[in-house]
């Protein structure tokens, strides 16, 4: 829930001077590919220094997944910059990475930090 208050107070600030920009437009400036990339870049951490072997190639998978994910977030928060890109389709992509990000980091904490009884 913290990770959206940029979002919102942006749109908190729009909304105090008049402005009624889209949802997309509010996400693009809340930064959430850099959110993303922090959740995204834990979620492997957490899965290489795990100790156990459960589900390891469930795990593995995810963690190859999000490697690529976050290589993709990386080109995505850097071309929200760029000269003649549509910001719109990137603020709808970026609330759409925010979705699937928690998904698959929410998976992998959760089957990193499952204690199996001996």
């Amino acid at each position: 829930m913290l990770a959206i208050l940029p979002t919102v107070g942006n749109s908190l600030i729009a909304a105090l001077q008049g402005k009624t920009p889209s949802v997309a437009e509010m996400a693009v400036r809340g930064d959430l590919y850099i959110v993303c990339m922090g959740l995204t870049g834990t979620a492997i951490g957490q899965a290489v220094l795990r100790k156990d072997r459960h589900r390891h190639y469930l795990v593995g998978f995810l963690t190859i997944f999000s490697i690529l994910l976050l290589i993709l977030l990386v080109i995505l928060s850097a071309a929200k910059d760029a000269a003649g890109v549509d910001r719109e389709l990137l603020g709808y992509m970026s609330l759409w990475f925010f979705g699937g990000t928690v998904l698959v980091t929410g998976t992998i904490t959760y089957l990193c930090e499952l204690e199996i009884p001996s």
